[in-house]
């Protein structure tokens, strides 16, 4: 018979407590975690990593791997984790990971989940930059963070994202693109977002004609609204990828660049259909509400509602500067030309009194939302 002292004894009592404890504090975690999943309505895809793997995804270069604490997480107990070294990965441009239709399949098993053409779709999903993310070289150090990708038809080749996140220097560069052309319809600094979760929710409907559209929220606030097309002319429906995606770091593509390693968090990634809303799909839980959406247009001045010049020869930048502030902050006109001006292909740079260097053959427009937010045609 083995005899245990009092110090033995009191020590395994207390560490059957602490287990104990620990027991209920992950189960109790795992009631809530399947309590707020059964809340939340039209999901077609949960992605959230709490299954600790990466069940529902799967790779063709690098893999991502799923983490825990001490590792930054937005909800839950986990999330997944992208790292990428231009020289000692595997492959050099991409840990990156495509959803699957089936989000219980086991990891790496499993076809692409097509988003629908013509259909409606909420995504949602929060990244991650660890604080000391570093801002590369434009162009040398491109990269992108999450992308929708188009599946070309038998004899037609791939081509960039209908939409994706850049990263380009020190801003994101949200891009649209479809048959005919490209919009980038948002550009913001990444710099604050060093060292914390970034929300973001995308519901969009695809079209290669004009009845598409799409709203982008980024932590709450509406920050892009677009109608028009969006995709290509596919047989097939896009496809979604995420990850680190920094095609420069191909072999022979760019020189050096400020950093030779990327690492970046993804967490809480989930896809609604029609019957989702933004509560369903936003990151953290469905208490989550959205600020106040804007509406789309506001009238600037008598008459200005969408303000069109069939004589650009008579209406000059500065002019257009001074009516939009006239109804927002001072300072909001040239902001929003500046976005504008990336918009226009045609635009050239100069303000301050300068025409507009447009084809006086063509209507352009601006369109300012209640927030004074540059809104793209």
């Amino acid at each position: 018979m083995v005899h245990l002292s009092k110090k033995k004894l009191f020590g395994l009592a207390s560490f059957l407590i602490v287990f104990l404890i620990l027991s209920l504090i992950t189960d109790l975690d795992q009631r809530i975690l399947k309590t707020a999943r059964a809340q939340r309505q039209g999901i077609i895809f949960n992605g959230d990593f709490e299954d600790g793997n990466l069940s529902g995804y799967y790779w063709h270069h690098n893999a991502p791997e799923v983490v825990t604490a001490p590792h930054p997480v937005r909800a839950g107990t986990y999330s997944m984790r992208s790292y990428l070294h231009r020289y000692e990965s595997t492959h050099s441009i991409r840990t990156e990971v495509h959803v699957c239709d089936d989000d219980s399949a086991p990891a790496n098993t499993c076809d692409n989940l097509n988003l629908g053409i013509g259909k409606e779709h909420w995504l949602g999903f929060s990244t991650y930059f660890p604080a000391d993310y570093v801002v590369d070289k434009p162009g040398d150090g491109d990269e992108l963070i999450f992308q929708i990708q188009a599946v070309p038809d038998p004899g037609e080749d791939w081509l960039s994202p209908i939409f994706a996140i850049y990263i380009i220097a020190d801003e994101y560069v949200l891009i649209s693109r479809w048959e005919s052309g490209s919009a980038t319809v948002w550009r913001h600094s990444w710099i604050p977002d060093r060292g914390k979760w970034t929300d973001w929710v995308i519901h969009v409907k695809l079209s290669y004609s004009s009845n598409g559209w799409m709203e982008i929220w980024y932590d709450g606030e509406l920050v892009a609204s677009r109608s028009g097309p969006n995709c290509f002319n596919d047989r097939q429906g896009p496809q979604i990828e995420f990850g680190i995606y920094k095609w420069p770091w191909g072999e022979g593509w760019a020189g050096p660049g400020n950093t030779d390693w990327r690492l970046l968090y993804h967490d809480e990634f989930r896809v609604g259909n029609a019957s989702a809303s933004y509560q369903d799909v936003a990151p953290g839980g469905v208490s989550s509400t959205p600020k106040p959406t804007p509406q789309v247009f506001i009238s600037l001045s008598p008459g200005w509602n969408v303000t069109t010049w069939p004589n650009v020869s008579n209406y000059t930048a500065q002019t257009a500067l001074n009516d939009i502030d006239t109804d927002c902050e001072a300072g909001t006109g040239l902001v929003i030309a500046r976005k504008e001006q990336d918009f226009w292909e045609e635009y050239v740079a100069g303000y301050g009194g300068k025409n507009y260097d447009l084809q006086s053959n063509k209507n352009y427009s601006i369109k300012v939302s209640r927030a004074c937010l540059w809104a793209p045609q």
